[in-house]
């Protein structure tokens, strides 16, 4: 089943935030370098933006930050998409 673009949007909120909390701990140049390209795919809302934010997501450090559950819609999203 396809996810809603309410479900969607969440998921990008949830990447994004992460986002923003993992690259607070690197330099403020790298920041906006990388926080660029995470807004980049919150803002096209295509499923292919959609799909790179997530394997971006995915694979940063900080994404044990992420509950099981989100881990579940992130995968199933990732599968169905």
């Amino acid at each position: 089943s396809k996810l809603s673009p309410v479900d969607d949007e969440s998921l990008i909120n949830v990447c994004v935030n992460l986002h923003k909390v993992t690259m607070n701990v690197k330099s403020s140049e790298d920041t906006d370098t990388k926080l660029d390209v995470c807004w980049q795919c919150a803002d096209e809302f295509s499923q292919k933006g959609i799909m790179q934010c997530i394997q971006f997501c995915m694979q940063m450090p900080g994404n044990n930050e992420l509950s099981i559950q989100e881990r579940a819609h992130l995968l199933k999203l990732g599968v169905h998409g």
